[in-house]
């Protein structure tokens, strides 16, 4: 469970990072944020990475779930959980997001 735990945080890691490029793309004016290439750092290469780093979390918080017999853990994984939910419904407003739901979206 560690080692697919450390699996779930480089890939929110790396969701991350496509996010805060994304968004200093769209800031400054540089490149197409919107191609549709391989590019993790386009809007769709963002929304892929998400959708991905937001599956992991699902399955390590089911893990969780179902293995883990301390309630505090079980806690903390649903709460993730529920910032995961807040993120995908926050991120679904098509770029470039408002500045108040894009610093939503940033900061959970």
């Amino acid at each position: 469970m560690f080692a697919f735990a450390l699996l779930v945080a480089a890939a929110v890691l790396l969701n991350l990072v496509s996010g805060a490029v994304l968004t200093n793309m769209l800031a400054l004016g540089t490149g197409d944020a919107s191609a549709t290439g391989l590019s993790i750092f386009s809007l769709l290469g963002h929304r892929h990475v998400s959708e991905a780093a937001a599956s992991l979390v699902v399955i390590l918080v089911s893990w969780i779930t179902l293995k883990d017999k301390r309630s505090k853990v079980k806690r903390v994984s649903w709460l993730a959980f529920a910032c995961v939910i807040g993120e995908a419904l926050l991120g679904r407003v098509s770029a470039p997001l408002s500045p108040s739901i894009g610093f939503l979206h940033a900061f959970i």
